[in-house]
């Protein structure tokens, strides 16, 4: 999907960042570092943009390289939030603030509210979702009153 001219950059960083920061925490929760061939093996990008968002993760502070050229969490994944990922890669609503338009400053409002609204850990983001049990055949009907 990384060739997909509709896919705009950013998200496919941000996307991109997310799956490798849960692969990481994933690894960090066992005890473990990840070469770099095995953090990229499934994202479905290029080995070069995947060094590109592993880069920008190193500079923001949340993944550090071993001497040994692994990958490592350099965060909590409790401490680290989706919103935070969106914030560095996609969307930053105080940007949007910075145009003194009432309509831009009501837009930045709204989408840092939603943004507070779906946020998400990295520790939540690396679990696998909850599963809901369905019943097993719909409820009896009511007997006619």
């Amino acid at each position: 999907y990384a060739a997909d001219p509709e896919i705009d950059r950013a998200e496919i960083e941000a996307c991109l960042a997310v799956a490798l920061l849960a692969h990481l925490a994933e690894a960090q929760q066992a005890g473990q570092v990840l070469a770099f061939e095995t953090l990229h093996e499934g994202t479905g990008v290029t080995p070069a943009l995947a060094e590109s968002v592993l880069g920008e993760l190193r500079k923001a502070g949340w993944v550090l390289r071993t001497d040994e050229e692994c990958w490592a969490l350099a965060t909590r994944i409790d401490e680290l939030a989706l919103s935070d990922i969106v914030h560095h890669f996609a969307l930053d609503p105080t940007q949007w603030s910075r145009i003194p338009h009432p309509a831009c400053l009501h837009a930045a409002n709204r989408l840092a509210a939603g943004l507070r609204d779906v946020d998400a850990t990295l520790a939540e983001l690396a679990s696998p979702p909850p599963v809901i049990a369905l019943p097993a055949s719909p409820p009896a009907a009511l007997p006619p009153t």
